[in-house]
């Protein structure tokens, strides 16, 4: 399946248990020698009496990854489409990452498209986690820079499940998105590793964004990365509530209403193939 591009291989562990080594993930997620995908999700049973399913997310790497807003889409069309449920709106529970967070829902706004309640973002160093002890100095309003190759990078830290890093260009076309991507991803300032967006504003309901994973590298598309940039956008006096979100492989909408609250992720879900695969 797939999400303005970032991609999926969505496997049901309801009728069966299906236990996923990171080798495993490794080797399904190559692109000539398994299936090929960004992100691995595994639907189980809910962790909790109050939820409907509970969502297991996988970079191609094999590590877990903790939210995934493009992927909760499309598990979410994914259990419509299989008949697993009948309900347009449904509690999920994240099954990797930091099991105590409250369940995320997603509602069915029909024609193949979805809306996610991603939570809460979190600005605070410690519930990123950003570690600014590590060689960061603060720049104000959100705003922190750390020396990376013998270059100052100014970001905003925000935590959504996953930990991001929000830096604001004036072309992303022009954005080193590999080196410095990678360099942020492996500084000691973010123990859990981080996904590094670079944010253009083009107006004040409208942003373009190109986004460096964790374990995967560029995708075309990180929904989570779409929230952390609205959001970023929106504490420095950038975006509105409602923004439009340009992604390589398509566009998102994202909206917010300050912090303190939820932020709600809508684009579309489609299924690329189905098919069986020796485990």
């Amino acid at each position: 399946m797939q999400g303005c591009g970032n991609d999926f291989a969505v496997i049901e562990s309801l009728s069966r248990v299906v236990n996923i080594q990171a080798a495993q993930v490794r080797r399904l997620a190559d692109r000539r020698f398994g299936i090929g995908f960004d992100q691995l999700l595994v639907i189980e049973p809910p962790l909790r009496p109050t939820s409907d399913f509970a969502l297991a997310i996988y970079n191609s790497d094999g590590s877990p990854a903790a939210n995934c807003g493009n992927g909760l889409r499309c598990a979410a069309r994914f259990t419509l489409d299989n008949k697993l449920t009948s309900k347009d709106q449904l509690n999920w529970d994240l099954a990797t990452g930091n099991k105590s967070d409250a369940a995320i829902a997603t509602r069915n706004l029909g024609s193949g498209h979805f809306e996610v309640r991603m939570g809460v973002p979190k600005f605070e160093p410690s519930n990123v986690p950003f570690l600014p002890d590590k060689g960061a100095n603060e720049v104000g309003n959100h705003t922190w820079k750390l020396e990376l190759e013998c270059e100052e990078i100014e970001f905003v830290p925000v935590g959504l499940g996953n930990p991001h890093a929000v830096i604001m260009v004036q072309d992303t076309s022009l954005a080193e998105v590999e080196r410095i991507g990678a360099g942020l991803a492996h500084h000691g300032a973010f123990p859990e590793s981080v996904n590094v967006g670079f944010c253009q504003r083009k107006d004040e309901y409208s942003l373009v964004l190109r986004v460096f994973e964790r374990g995967v590298g560029e995708t075309l598309a990180c929904g989570s990365g779409a929230c952390a940039a609205a959001s970023a956008c929106h504490l420095l006096g950038e975006a509105g509530e409602e923004v439009r979100v340009e992604l390589p492989g398509g566009t998102l909408r994202v909206g917010w209403k300050g912090e303190g609250t939820e932020i709600l992720l809508s684009g579309p879900a489609e299924t690329s193939f189905c098919g069986q695969v020796q485990l």
